[in-house]
C-alpha cells in the first residue's frame, strides 16, 4: 500500500454512489498540475467513511482547491492493460476554498473622481471601535 497526499482542484462536483445495497461512497476527481510540465495528473478519489463523505458532499464543489490523502493504487484494465487510472481511497480531506469563497465576487466600484480629477478620493473608515478579531 502506498500512502499519498494529493493537492489539486476538483474536476466536478462530488457524486454519491451505491455500489451495492447498504454501501454508500463518495467519488470525485482531482487534477494536480505540475510547475515544469504542461498538463495535469488526474486522480480518482473515493471516500468510504460516512462522516467524511457528508463533509465532502456539503462543502466541496467543482474547481475547489483540495488536499486529499490516503492509500493510492494504480488500477489497470483492458486486454493489453491499455487503460489505467490512479485511485486514492481517501481518509483525510482539507478544503482550501469554502463555498462562500467560491461564489463569484462582485467587481469593486470604480473610484469616484474628485473636483480636480487627479487625486484619489479619501477612503472612509468603517471602524466602529470593535476589533475585527
Amino acid at each position: 500500500m502506498i500512502q499519498a497526499t494529493i493537492t489539486g482542484r476538483l474536476a466536478a462536483d462530488p457524486e454519491e454512489k451505491t455500489p451495492r445495497e447498504g454501501v454508500k461512497l463518495i467519488e470525485f476527481r482531482v487534477a494536480s498540475t505540475h510547475r515544469d510540465r504542461v498538463g495535469a495528473t488526474w486522480v480518482r478519489v473515493t471516500v468510504w467513511r460516512e462522516k467524511l463523505g457528508r463533509f465532502v458532499m456539503d462543502k466541496a464543489r467543482k474547481g475547489a482547491r483540495v488536499c486529499v490523502s490516503g492509500a493510492m493504487e494504480l488500477q489497470v484494465w483492458g486486454s493489453e492493460s491499455d487503460h489505467f487510472a490512479l485511485q486514492l481511497d481517501c481518509d483525510h480531506v482539507e478544503l482550501y476554498d469554502w463555498p462562500d469563497e467560491q461564489a463569484p465576487r462582485k467587481p469593486k466600484p470604480a473610484p469616484k473622481k474628485t473636483a480636480r480629477g487627479s487625486e484619489p478620493p479619501i477612503a472612509e473608515s468603517n471602524y466602529s471601535g470593535d476589533l475585527p478579531f
